[in-house]
């Protein structure tokens, strides 16, 4: 029987989390079709305005209709410069937990949230990284997701060695080391309810997909052209960091092949289109379009915003490993309803 999830005074009736995918592609729709499943639904923040995001986790909570079987979460990356402001309305919107990635959590990202209703757990792809948080930063989450080299989207790992058994492996390790006794859940590149076990069999206390939700009827409300793209590509690339030219944060991340990655790739960098380089929403702390005064990388918020859009020639793509085994949109539930059977008929 698929096991369920505890983090914090939260549970769910699944251990399993929807990823949350910017820019504007898990919304409410998807985040509350996940919580009515008995999972944990995400709403992606990054790139939303604040009332936008205040927005989303409203209608996400009208449309709960089993808020007892699921909850809703928010997953935003620690590299933007709205990251304080978007927490806080996390916060004042009782969001039950916040999924930060891309970034080292900080002690007053804690201090903002003790007392509140909202639980924070942060992705990392290293273990190292939760020993700087327990020994120097002096916080313990309440969970952590251990994100692998297969996932979608920025990547902390090293390189193709980092697959998600390693990570999870790895991390494992380093909460029996620390004594801590808190929940580790896997992502990266995972498909089946078979994935599923594998993983929980290891240790994992529950896992994270991201693009099997994202091709869902609840995403084609809003993101239908993004659908398209990624049922129509079939290569996927990491580049950025170590690996080449890439995202403006620094960090690598996992695209599909599509002509702006090419161009990229190629010539270190891209303008949008054929309008002047600007900077269009100072979206980051650190931007090395930005800071680089347009001679390298990208403006990942208007790429990715074009993506959402569905425009092919000028959208960037997260997407995990293993793009081209997709080939379906059915609804968020039926992709539960799966996972759950294959699971308990897995060896």
């Amino acid at each position: 029987m698929f096991p369920t999830l505890t983090i914090g005074d939260k549970a769910v009736k699944y251990a399993i989390v929807q990823g949350g995918m910017a820019v504007r592609i898990s919304k409410s729709a998807v985040a509350a079709a996940v919580a009515n499943a008995g999972s944990i639904g995400t709403i992606g923040a990054s790139g939303m305005t604040v009332e936008e995001l205040r927005g989303e986790i409203r209608h996400a909570k009208k449309l709960l209709v089993a808020p007892e079987q699921g909850l809703i979460a928010v997953n935003i990356m620690r590299a933007i410069r709205e990251f304080k402001t978007l927490l806080t309305v996390c916060i004042e919107e009782n969001v039950d937990i916040v999924f930060i990635g891309a970034g080292l959590i900080d002690r007053w990202v804690v201090e903002m949230t003790e007392g509140t209703n909202t639980l924070i757990v942060p992705i990392i792809s290293r273990a190292g990284v939760l020993k700087v948080l327990v020994k120097r930063e002096g916080i313990i989450p309440a969970a952590i997701v251990a994100e692998s080299w297969e996932a979608g989207g920025h990547l902390g790992t090293k390189g193709p060695e980092g697959t998600t058994t390693a990570v999870l492996a790895e991390v494992l390790d380093a909460i029996e080391k620390l004594g801590l006794n808190i929940p580790v859940i896997a992502a990266g590149g995972i498909r089946t309810g078979e994935d599923c076990k594998m993983l929980i069999d290891m240790g994992a206390a529950g896992v994270q997909l991201g693009i099997p939700f994202a091709l869902t009827d609840e995403v084609r409300e809003t993101a239908p052209g993004w659908q398209d793209v990624l049922l129509r590509v079939t290569e996927e690339i990491v580049t950025g960091g170590d690996f080449g030219p890439g995202s403006p944060t620094g960090y690598p991340g996992r695209y599909a092949v599509t002509p702006v990655i090419e161009k990229l790739i190629a010539d270190g960098v891209v303008h949008f289109g054929d309008k002047r380089p600007h900077c269009e929403a100072s979206c980051l702390e650190k931007c090395a379009y930005r800071d680089s005064r347009f001679q390298e990388s990208l403006c990942i918020f208007r790429h990715l915003v074009a993506g959402q859009e569905g425009d092919y020639e000028n959208g960037l793509f997260f997407t995990g490993s293993g793009i081209d085994v997709l080939d379906t949109i059915k609804p968020a539930a039926a992709i539960i309803d799966q996972l759950v059977e294959e699971y308990d008929v897995a060896k």
